[in-house]
């Protein structure tokens, strides 16, 4: 796989999926869909979350 970034994780939310202290490797991209993993910047701090539902939860 062709890597953008490589971010090493801080924290337990990812836990079962991804261990404190690991390296993932990014791939930049638009679209993301059900059960793929996002990283997103929140206030200058990025965060790791599971993508479910989106369509589900759009007003």
């Amino acid at each position: 796989m062709e890597a953008d970034y490589a971010v090493r994780i801080s924290g337990k939310s990812m836990e079962t999926t991804i261990q404190d202290e690991s390296i993932v490797l990014v791939k930049c991209t638009n679209e993301l869909f059900n059960g793929d993993i996002g990283i997103f910047m929140l206030m200058e701090t990025l965060c790791v979350r599971d993508i479910v539902n989106l369509m589900k939860r759009c007003f």
